[in-house]
């Protein structure tokens, strides 16, 4: 309907077909000039008004930003934004990034339902788009879906194609326009890659006989970033700065939009209120379940996290997040192995559990590590409040958890249990109840547990003769936590720990290609591990005046944030470590078994107080004072 051509043409145009092209010319020009006016008159679309600003200020730059609230509609956006400029624009290379072929293919599934119809918000649309698919098969709708790419092409030329692969294979590329959905999760180095396919200028023209003066400015070529905040160390954020920066200063050639979830919550159409796009509820639950996260998302906050002294970039964590479902027990195959990590507490701080796996990557042989699960170890109240579970429910709980991973085998075979031995959680009860057997509710009977690498531990062994030993570890913090949090610091980074996906907004996830609708369980296990990824995210690496490296929390979450999960994720990247030394060097890691030293130290006490004896002016007699007493 909208198509134009400048290629010339030998059969004679008829006056009434002159002028019909004349009015597609003029709707062109002035669509060009006028997208929000486009999209509104001849996709039958109308816009709020927040939606036409960022419309129409992002239309004529080489960069624009969307920094924009969770459910601020700018998948929908996007969509009428790259159908308006392929229309309106021959030959447009639209090119639509992200680090995972999913969410780029969503990206292109959303602007495909647009010009479908398939959006129940959407009412008495066109189908004017859908008109100028190139059909290539009379049994297709032009919406091209494979494993190499989600695309479409329409009769002027113009494409647009999701990347689908490492960005590094598909480099040389040339694009009119880059979207970047979920801009502010990808690394630095998939922009460095991805932008230069927008580096031509668009004003450049050549061959034979071209009069490059006649030729109109044209449209620059732009990337196009869209996200909520994330945290200051991501390339988002320096898009942010940048586009600002130039806005400050009267440049029009960069934009940004930053419509927290105010906007969205109060629309206005024509400056008149318009119902909300986004529920008050949705943001409120967002705050009580993970105010860090809902900060970002919601209300465009970046978060301070991150920099040169961070333990792990969240690039690095979100480039290992993988969709698969918290798990709850083992699957009784006999090859699982699970680590449990356990950081108790009894009156203050969170009492936490995390459940990880170590399994050895097919594809290259290593041994990686996958987090599956967390457990707050908290009761609700009848009032509503929360407290902490009491010692002997912890230790219950802590047992049931070592049966149902363990999966039915021979005692804890498909274990290795850390529990902190700190004397704030008390940490010791637990492991000197875990060291005689104790029966399960079926009364079965299990072996106890004693790690003779712990001194205390030690000196009780000889009472539990039966309790397995290198099953449970109880690594100090004072000597272990910096190897910890340095272990998690590699291993993250190298892309040896894997981490399921956030908690999703609407309780479902893609799994294997398939919608699934999590259980309360499953949503609970999700969100205590984003939550144990946040912990880690706020960790600093800092000097302290005598040279040595502390780990902590930055200073402005070290007063309302916990540790516990950081700390825990943080020990089962160190057990995750030992495993793979193992591996490396077909040795155990060195191992100190107290009770060896005990043997000694006894050794040595009774041959210090034999020679003292024998030293003793009063030995082999009685002295003088007492004789004949």
């Amino acid at each position: 309907m909208l198509s134009v051509y400048m290629k010339r043409t030998e059969v004679e145009l008829s006056a009434r077909r002159l002028e019909v092209l004349e009015k597609y010319n003029k709707i062109i020009q002035y669509g060009r000039m006028n997208p929000v006016w486009f999209i509104e008159n001849i996709f039958k679309i109308e816009l709020l008004d927040y939606q036409s600003w960022v419309i129409m200020n992002s239309w004529a730059t080489t960069k624009a930003a969307w920094v924009m609230s969770r459910n601020a509609g700018k998948s929908i956006l996007a969509g009428l934004y790259m159908m308006a400029r392929a229309l309106l624009f021959p030959s447009q290379e639209i090119w639509i990034m992200s680090l995972t072929a999913s969410q780029a293919q969503d990206t292109f599934t959303k602007m495909e339902k647009i010009a479908k119809h398939n959006i129940a918000s959407i009412v008495g649309s066109s189908d004017v788009f859908v008109n100028e698919v190139i059909k290539q098969q009379t049994n297709s709708d032009g919406f091209v879906h494979d494993k190499q790419s989600f695309r479409t092409q329409l009769f002027n030329g113009s494409k647009i194609t999701s990347l689908i692969g490492k960005p590094e294979n598909i480099v040389g590329k040339r694009s009119n326009l880059n979207v970047y959905d979920e801009a502010g999760k990808l690394p630095h180095d998939f922009f460095a890659l991805t932008e230069p396919f927008t580096s031509q200028n668009s004003d450049f023209k050549t061959g034979h006989g071209v009069d490059y003066a006649i030729f109109p400015p044209q449209l620059p070529t732009q990337c196009l970033y869209m996200s909520s905040a994330e945290d200051i160390s991501s390339h988002l954020y320096e898009i942010y700065k940048e586009c600002a920066m130039s806005m400050a200063m009267g440049f029009k050639d960069k934009f940004v939009a930053d419509v927290n979830c105010e906007i969205p919550l109060h629309p206005t159409k024509h400056g008149k209120d318009y119902p909300a796009l986004l529920k008050q509820s949705e943001v409120d639950d967002a705050m009580r379940t993970n105010e860090y996260r809902a900060l970002r998302e919601y209300y465009n906050i970046f978060d301070t996290t991150g920099g040169s002294d961070a333990v792990v970039s969240r690039s690095a964590i979100m480039r290992n997040e993988e969709p698969y479902l918290p798990i709850t027990e083992n699957d009784r195959t006999g090859t699982k192995k699970y680590v449990i990590c356990y950081d108790p507490a009894l009156l203050s701080d969170n009492s936490f559990i995390l459940v990880g796996e170590i399994y050895v990557d097919e594809t290259d042989g290593e041994i990686k590590g996958r987090i599956i699960n967390g457990y707050n170890l908290v009761e609700t109240l009848p009032n509503g409040e929360k407290k902490i579970l009491t010692s002997l429910q912890q230790l219950e709980f802590f047992r049931s958890l070592i049966l149902r991973y363990n999966g039915g085998g021979a005692d804890y075979e498909n274990l290795i249990l850390f529990i902190d031995p700190g004397s704030g959680g008390g940490g010791h009860i637990y492991s000197d109840f875990l060291m005689p057997d104790w029966k399960d509710e079926f009364g079965v009977v299990h072996r106890g547990l004693i790690d003779m690498e712990d001194e205390k531990s030690a000196i009780e062994a000889p009472k539990f003769p039966g309790a397995i030993k290198d099953v449970l570890h109880l690594y100090t913090a004072n000597k272990h936590k910096n190897d910890m949090f340095a272990a998690a610091g590699d291993l993250i980074s190298r892309d040896m720990v894997k981490f399921p996906m956030s908690t999703p907004n609407r309780g479902k996830i893609e799994v294997d290609g398939r919608s699934v609708s999590l259980s309360r369980d499953e949503l609970r296990g999700l969100l205590e591990i984003d939550l144990a990824k946040e912990e880690l995210l706020a960790m600093k690496k800092t000097k302290t005046e005598s040279g040595n490296v502390r780990y902590a929390l930055s200073a402005d979450k070290a007063r309302k944030q916990h540790d516990d999960r950081a700390y825990t994720l943080a020990a089962f990247c160190y057990i995750l470590s030992q495993e793979r030394r193992k591996k490396q060097f077909d040795v155990a890691p060195p191992r100190q078994d107290m009770s060896v030293l005990l043997q000694k130290r006894h050794e040595q006490t009774k041959s210090m107080a034999k020679a003292t004896s024998n030293k003793s002016p009063f030995a082999g007699r009685r002295p003088k004072w007492m004789r004949g007493r």
